[in-house]
């Protein structure tokens, strides 16, 4: 039988106790993998058999209070896990929802929801007394909101909202003062955002705001000089 120095005893032992910590960790990986093949995966449909008002969902947002919101073409539904509890508009009721069209949902820091409607301007949820507020554009203010047509909107640092409309520009939009800052396209100014009709607005995690409009393209928007500066597809032939 062969003889081994202390040393060589050492490393003899350490290449088994490696070896076998290597086949644990193979086995662990095989059994996973043979696990996960035999997993088989489930889905819950939520329709309007069970509650949701229309079945064209354009937005899911899920709030701090753990409710699902869902917009849809035909109202509002707020889904609890258990039931759905559908918002529209109702003309005999000036504390409901603008409109039914609903295009996006967003959250304030307070708690409060903000929906985005298509023709039914923006509105303000307060959860405690389930009423709606409501910011439309007015005819003859030039501090409302551009259109009451809106794509998108999004919440930056300072709690002011971006409102991306159809067809009227983006809006910054001061929800304290009811007042809003109108960016719209200039075709002698290069600097001005891109388009009109903005389908999408983003903040980062730098805080900078990104806005998408239909046919020009990204726009970002610079806080100091408050221009905008654009990413456009250039066509090749």
């Amino acid at each position: 039988m062969p003889e081994y120095s202390y040393t060589q005893s050492i490393n003899l032992i350490n290449l088994i106790s490696n070896f076998k910590f290597l086949l644990i960790i193979l086995l662990q990986a095989i059994s996973t993998l043979a696990f996960a093949q035999n997993q088989q995966i489930h889905f819950s449909h939520i329709g309007s058999r069970n509650g949701l008002s229309e079945r064209n969902v354009n937005f899911i947002y899920q709030g701090k209070k753990g409710f699902m919101w869902i917009a849809t073409r035909d109202g509002l539904n707020r889904y609890d896990g258990y039931r759905i509890r559908i918002f529209r508009n109702n003309p005999d009721d000036s504390s409901s929802i603008g409109g039914n069209y609903i295009s996006h949902i967003a959250e304030d820091k307070q708690g409060n929801i903000w929906v985005a409607t298509l023709g039914g301007g923006l509105n303000k949820f307060d959860r405690k007394t389930n009423r709606f507020s409501h910011y439309y554009h007015e005819d003859g203010n030039a501090r409302s909101i551009a259109s009451n047509f809106i794509n998108r909107i999004v919440f930056d640092d300072q709690g002011k909202i971006w409102v991306a409309t159809q067809n009227d520009g983006l809006d910054l939009f001061n929800p304290v003062l009811n007042q809003a800052i109108h960016y719209r396209n200039n075709i002698l100014d290069e600097k001005s955002i891109s388009g009109n009709n903005i389908l999408a607005v983003y903040k980062d995690s730098r805080n900078n705001i990104w806005a998408g409009d239909q046919q020009k393209g990204l726009n970002l928007f610079d806080r100091k000089t408050r221009t905008f500066k654009r990413f456009i597809h250039l066509h090749t032939v």
